[in-house]
């Protein structure tokens, strides 16, 4: 059974999927723990964008890289292209910034994003 909250370390329930947008650009490594308080899993630290990374990602994507959209990259966050559970690791040629209104949709609705040209 796949659990659809989380409880964060306050004691407050949220989704999964607020869960991921929030932390996107958070510098944390999760922990999985069983029903009975066993780790079951260890997140990779470098699993989000470092600075360096969102710095060349600004100067590259120069904001929201969803069509039509306007947000700076100062709003935005940074996004796995493949996702990292495919592909563990976090390469600037595998990010791409999305605001956070298109990073929900994106994991909402499964949307695929592509790289054209880096």
């Amino acid at each position: 059974m796949t659990a659809t909250t989380v409880t964060t370390s306050t004691g407050e329930r949220i989704s999964l999927k607020r869960l991921v947008a929030s932390l996107a650009d958070a510098e944390l490594i999760p922990v999985f723990l069983s029903d009975t308080g066993g780790i079951i899993a260890y997140g990779a630290p470098h699993r989000f964008a470092t600075t360096g990374q969102r710095r060349a990602l600004a100067a590259r994507d120069r904001g929201c890289t969803a069509p039509g959209c306007t947000m700076p990259p100062e709003w935005c966050q940074s996004h796995h292209v493949i996702p990292h559970k495919n592909k563990p690791g976090t390469t600037i040629d595998e990010l791409a910034l999305v605001c956070e209104y298109h990073h929900l949709v994106a994991l909402e609705q499964g949307w695929d994003i592509v790289m054209t040209d880096g």
